[in-house]
Protein backbone atom coordinates (compact mmCIF):
# COMPACT_ATOMS: atom_id res chain seq x y z
CA UNK A 1 0.00 0.00 0.00
CA UNK A 2 1.31 3.48 -0.77
CA UNK A 3 0.77 6.72 1.11
CA UNK A 4 0.57 10.19 -0.40
CA UNK A 5 1.60 13.42 1.31
CA UNK A 6 1.19 17.11 0.51
CA UNK A 7 2.32 19.91 2.78
CA UNK A 8 2.36 17.44 5.66
CA UNK A 9 4.88 18.10 8.43
CA UNK A 10 4.77 14.38 9.28
CA UNK A 11 5.66 13.25 5.74
CA UNK A 12 8.74 11.04 5.50
CA UNK A 13 11.88 12.49 3.98
CA UNK A 14 12.56 11.42 0.37
CA UNK A 15 15.14 8.68 -0.08
CA UNK A 16 14.79 8.46 -3.87
CA UNK A 17 15.17 11.02 -6.69
CA UNK A 18 12.15 13.02 -7.82
CA UNK A 19 9.74 11.04 -9.96
CA UNK A 20 7.97 12.61 -12.96
CA UNK A 21 4.37 11.55 -13.48
CA UNK A 22 1.87 12.22 -16.25
CA UNK A 23 -1.83 12.53 -15.48
CA UNK A 24 -4.89 12.62 -17.75
CA UNK A 25 -8.11 14.49 -17.06
CA UNK A 26 -10.62 12.61 -19.22
CA UNK A 27 -13.96 14.43 -19.38
CA UNK A 28 -17.20 13.46 -21.08
CA UNK A 29 -20.38 15.53 -20.81
CA UNK A 30 -19.31 17.11 -17.54
CA UNK A 31 -18.13 13.85 -15.97
CA UNK A 32 -14.52 13.03 -15.12
CA UNK A 33 -13.11 9.49 -15.35
CA UNK A 34 -11.38 8.18 -12.20
CA UNK A 35 -9.91 4.78 -11.47
CA UNK A 36 -9.68 2.89 -8.20
CA UNK A 37 -6.01 2.69 -7.31
CA UNK A 38 -4.62 -0.77 -6.68
CA UNK A 39 -1.82 0.59 -4.46
CA UNK A 40 -3.83 2.98 -2.28
CA UNK A 41 -7.33 3.13 -0.80
CA UNK A 42 -8.67 5.93 -2.97
CA UNK A 43 -9.84 6.91 -6.45
CA UNK A 44 -7.56 8.94 -8.69
CA UNK A 45 -7.10 10.44 -12.11
CA UNK A 46 -5.57 8.25 -14.80
CA UNK A 47 -1.79 8.38 -14.89
CA UNK A 48 1.52 7.12 -13.66
CA UNK A 49 5.26 7.64 -13.72
CA UNK A 50 7.21 8.49 -16.83
CA UNK A 51 9.69 5.91 -18.09
CA UNK A 52 13.25 7.13 -18.79
CA UNK A 53 12.94 6.47 -22.53
CA UNK A 54 9.58 8.27 -23.02
CA UNK A 55 8.51 11.78 -23.86
CA UNK A 56 5.72 13.27 -21.76
CA UNK A 57 3.15 12.64 -24.49
CA UNK A 58 4.32 9.06 -25.09
CA UNK A 59 4.05 8.35 -21.36
CA UNK A 60 0.60 9.94 -21.20
CA UNK A 61 -0.67 7.85 -24.11
CA UNK A 62 0.80 4.66 -22.59
CA UNK A 63 -0.71 5.27 -19.15
CA UNK A 64 -4.17 6.03 -20.56
CA UNK A 65 -4.03 2.94 -22.81
CA UNK A 66 -2.82 0.68 -19.97
CA UNK A 67 -5.36 1.89 -17.44
CA UNK A 68 -8.43 2.41 -19.65
CA UNK A 69 -7.87 0.87 -23.09
CA UNK A 70 -8.58 4.29 -24.62
CA UNK A 71 -6.44 5.93 -27.30
CA UNK A 72 -5.58 9.60 -26.75
CA UNK A 73 -5.89 11.96 -29.71
CA UNK A 74 -6.57 15.46 -28.35
CA UNK A 75 -4.15 16.75 -25.72
CA UNK A 76 -3.87 20.12 -23.99
CA UNK A 77 -1.72 21.03 -21.02
CA UNK A 78 -3.72 21.60 -17.83
CA UNK A 79 -0.83 22.36 -15.48
CA UNK A 80 2.34 21.29 -13.74
CA UNK A 81 2.52 20.51 -10.04
CA UNK A 82 6.03 20.55 -8.60
CA UNK A 83 5.75 21.43 -4.91
CA UNK A 84 8.55 19.36 -3.29
CA UNK A 85 6.25 18.56 -0.36
CA UNK A 86 4.24 16.25 -2.69
CA UNK A 87 5.57 12.81 -1.84
CA UNK A 88 4.63 9.18 -2.15
CA UNK A 89 5.82 6.42 0.17
CA UNK A 90 5.64 2.84 -1.07
CA UNK A 91 5.27 -0.24 1.14
CA UNK A 92 8.93 -1.19 0.54
CA UNK A 93 10.09 2.09 2.14
CA UNK A 94 10.92 4.05 -1.00
CA UNK A 95 9.88 7.72 -0.70
CA UNK A 96 9.77 9.91 -3.81
CA UNK A 97 9.04 13.59 -4.25
CA UNK A 98 6.62 13.83 -7.20
CA UNK A 99 6.42 16.26 -10.10
CA UNK A 100 3.18 15.86 -12.10
CA UNK A 101 2.40 17.14 -15.58
CA UNK A 102 -1.37 17.09 -16.07
CA UNK A 103 -3.20 17.13 -19.41
CA UNK A 104 -6.81 17.29 -20.55
CA UNK A 105 -7.25 14.58 -23.11
CA UNK A 106 -9.88 13.31 -25.52
CA UNK A 107 -10.35 10.54 -28.02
Amino acid sequence: MSSWYYRDADAPEPNQPRRVTVTAIIEDEGRVLFDRRADAPFWGLIGGHLEDDESLIEGLRREVREETGLEVRRISLFGTFSDPSRRVRYADGRVYPVLSVVYRVGG
